[in-house]
């Protein structure tokens, strides 16, 4: 980095602990940081000058991101440090020679960015004897159908559990579960779940087979009727998990619906052959730039798929949005209710997924209806769906699906 854009961070980093407060209570920061933590950002966006390259951004770090880094170091600094109720500041507390390592910390971590994190979805869907490995990932997998009504792996998964399940390698900041990098993993698990539902990998388990699971989850988690998977994220270079947190209960909750079609996938010639091809394929959608519009679609249909039982609502937004994400372009979107916007989606969507010109026009026909209905969520004149909507709705789903699998063909 250019000695002037060294001198430039380190001025700023020791502007933010210039303004630091610390009480009983801990390290407190003022809103100004903030300001100050989104220029630290801008400055580190190019390590190598003034021309930013894909290389270089680390569009990974938000503020909270900058400001969660300055006071992990500021506490560990002030942690023998006694303070009563008054507020004092951390400048007034400590050595000026703990202030200039203190801030020199702080610049080395910032300039170590990305750093490299394994997380690990513990989840009975990925958990086997079978290993699949693709350059950063691996996966659990097993062939043997559990026994009836007597699962094979707890529906609560602990804490301390060494099992394998979904093990992805990322690069970026890591400190909480609505962190970019970690949600850059959490896209992987979404895109492989949707495309093993579109595959016939995954299907919904019978009900009473789902019933048994929830009464197993009331008994062992203390009354709880959604399943807790949890999450492990550590850092490949440092000693010891970083942090470990659960799936949001709405994600949770749809995935304990689900089981491994292990009728379908011992029944083919060469099972191992397909899934492999099938999360290589996963993991092209999930990390490859140029396919970040089937990624989004995916995950929209997995979003829905997750929403379906408790907000149909919403699920049948998310579908809409899986539609935009891929047939309008950056400049397009925020327009769908403009007639030519509309026109152009119904368009594109018929001409790439109806086989002859009579399907064509159903299609447009129903996309139509369907971005009526669109409309009148949004907009707030509608707060539900009638039963009669629900065919569109279910159309939706079939059509982002249908459409999402038409894409990948295509860039394959």
């Amino acid at each position: 980095m250019r000695n002037k854009r060294a001198d430039r961070i380190k001025s700023l980093i020791r502007t933010m602990v210039d303004q630091l407060e610390f009480d009983k209570s801990g390290v407190r920061i003022s809103t100004n940081i903030y300001k100050i933590s989104e220029e630290i950002i801008e400055v580190l966006e190019n390590k190598n000058g003034n021309q930013k390259t894909n290389q270089s951004r680390i569009d990974f770090l938000s503020q909270d991101d900058a400001c969660i880094i300055l006071i992990k170091f500021t506490q560990e600094a002030c942690k023998n440090i006694i303070s009563n109720d008054n507020r004092e500041l951390v400048t007034g507390l400590l050595e000026p020679s703990v202030i200039e390592s203190l801030c020199n910390d702080i610049f080395d971590f910032l300039l170590s960015l990305p750093r490299c994190y394994n997380i690990q979805f513990q989840i009975p869907l990925f958990h086997g004897d079978k290993l699949f490995k693709f350059n950063h990932i691996t996966m659990g997998f097993s062939f043997d159908e559990p026994l009836p009504k007597v699962p094979n792996i707890p529906l609560i998964m602990a804490k301390n559990n060494n099992s394998i399940g979904l093990n992805c390698r990322v690069e970026g900041y890591c400190n909480n579960e609505n962190n970019d990098t970690y949600k850059s993993a959490l896209s992987l698990l979404k895109v492989i779940i949707q495309q093993g539902l579109t595959e016939k990998i995954f299907i919904k388990k019978e009900e009473e087979k789902y019933s048994s699971y929830l009464y197993q989850a009331l008994s062992i988690h203390k009354g709880k009727t959604i399943p807790e998977y949890f999450v492990q994220v550590t850092e490949v270079d440092a000693d010891g998990e970083v942090m470990c947190f659960s799936l949001p209960d709405h994600i949770a909750h749809f995935i304990s619906q689900l089981t491994i079609n292990y009728y379908y996938l011992t029944s083919l010639p060469d099972h191992e052959e397909f899934l492999n091809k099938f999360f290589q394929r996963c993991c092209r959608i999930a990390f490859e730039k140029n396919l970040e519009n089937i990624k989004a679609a995916c995950e929209w249909l997995f979003n829905s798929h997750a929403y379906e039982t408790n907000d149909i609502s919403m699920s049948f937004l998310q579908i809409c949005f899986g539609l935009e994400s891929l047939f309008t372009e950056n400049k397009e979107r925020g327009k769908e209710n403009d007639p030519p916007i509309l026109a152009l989606i119904a368009t594109k969507i018929a001409y790439l997924i109806a086989n002859d010109a009579k399907e064509r026009k159903s299609i447009m026909d129903k996309i139509k209806k369907f971005y009526g209905i669109r409309s009148g969520l949004v907009h707030g004149r509608k707060t539900s769906l009638r039963a009669k909507e629900r065919d569109l709705f279910y159309f939706g789903k079939i059509v982002l699906g249908r459409s999402i699998q038409k894409e990948i063909k295509m860039t394959s």
